[in-house]
């Protein structure tokens, strides 16, 4: 995408503007901003490498005629805040009625789930409890579930040992979690110590892969007895989206997925 070209001057493209009925593409308006918004030179030059990911079919696209489908097209590259600025600045120099980021009022969630579907959720569900090829990737497989299931941060499902695990009880004692340079540690804060509920999916998951292992083991570590790196579970992960063909997600993005699924 050509970004370069000579500033114009602002009143004569508001007039232009305002005279073709407020019609501009997107790749207008981009350039617009980027000619127009006082910027440093990095930060200009790392907007113009994030816009560069958008489709041409999109920046061809008159931007009075954005749909919420373009919008989450955009939010798929991971645009909302640059997007929401460009937009505010269309609606201050009246190129746009209205910023379609705020008035449309999309999910505060939209950019980390970047628009999964509930019987996408599903498929990924399937996947993740019959996907057990070898013994890491059915170990990785259940604390995705479980954290799909049960909304729990990756550094809680981590530290999980079987004695917090009651089965009967349909429950999981949330009171430790895992620190890249602390390793297993205590969870200080007493709202973050909490019981979390297990569905009837989890639970069965949970009772085979719960059997001979002692009430103090952590149940989620590899064949040394160490547990899953954050980069090994999410690449992971993406394997299993483009396997059924989902946008790709993180085992963060699986905490608003539970959002959804509550």
């Amino acid at each position: 995408m050509d970004w370069n070209g000579k500033r114009q001057d602002l009143n004569l493209v508001f007039f232009i503007t305002k005279s073709r009925g407020v019609n501009m593409n997107l790749k207008e308006l981009i350039n617009e901003y980027i000619n127009k918004k006082d910027m440093l030179p990095y930060t200009r030059k790392n907007l113009q490498y994030k816009l560069d990911k958008i489709d041409e079919s999109l920046l061809n696209k008159d931007i009075q005629a954005f749909n919420k489908t373009d919008l989450n097209l955009l939010l798929e590259k991971n645009l909302l805040k640059e997007m929401k600025s460009i937009f505010s600045f269309a609606v201050k120099n009246n190129f746009m009625h209205q910023n379609p980021l705020v008035d449309n009022k999309l999910p505060s969630y939209s950019k980390n789930i970047k628009y999964i579907e509930i019987e996408q959720i599903k498929t990924l569900i399937q996947e993740l409890k019959s996907n057990k090829k070898n013994q890491d990737e059915k170990t990785i497989s259940i604390m995705l579930l479980f954290q799909l299931l049960t909304g729990c941060r990756i550094s809680e499902v981590i530290a999980l040992r079987k004695k917090y695990i009651n089965l009967e009880e349909k429950t999981a004692f949330v009171v430790e979690q895992h620190e890249r340079t602390k390793g297993y540690v205590n969870i200080t804060k007493p709202t973050s110590r909490r019981n979390v509920f297990l569905p009837t999916l989890l639970r069965e998951e949970l009772f085979v892969f719960l059997h001979n292992r002692k009430l103090n083991d952590v149940i989620f570590e590899n064949n040394k007895n160490k547990p899953y790196s954050l980069v090994t579970i999410n690449q992971y992960l993406a394997k299993v989206c483009e396997k059924i063909q989902i946008n790709k997600l993180t085992s963060n993005d699986l905490r608003d997925l539970f959002v959804i699924i509550s």
